[in-house]
């Protein structure tokens, strides 16, 4: 899945994708605090500190895409089905249909 598509379904080695881009998706100055916040816990430095490293607008961005894309994947993992098959191996599983 190219970033920006949002899989709609998943039916074996067939993704269909829609035409939701993340490029429409807004995220509020909160999911970034939020992001900010847990960057900052996970690398035991200051959100102060943070900040400072995503002040360069190309940074920042960099940051606003990767919090969509994790937004993007909690929406596919709530809407996908996990379910158990036949062991086949990696050959097998890619003539299947």
């Amino acid at each position: 899945v190219k970033m920006g598509q949002l899989v709609t379904r998943v039916n074996g080695n067939n993704a269909q994708t829609s035409d939701k881009y993340l490029d429409k998706e807004e995220l509020t100055p909160e999911e970034i605090e939020e992001q900010y916040a847990k960057i900052a816990q996970e690398g035991g430095i200051s959100v102060d500190e943070v900040k400072k490293h995503y002040s360069d607008p190309r940074t920042k961005e960099y940051l606003i895409d990767d919090t969509k894309e994790n937004k993007l994947y909690d929406e596919i993992y709530k809407t996908i089905k996990v379910s158990k098959g036949d062991k086949v191996n990696f050959e097998e599983l890619f003539q299947m249909k």
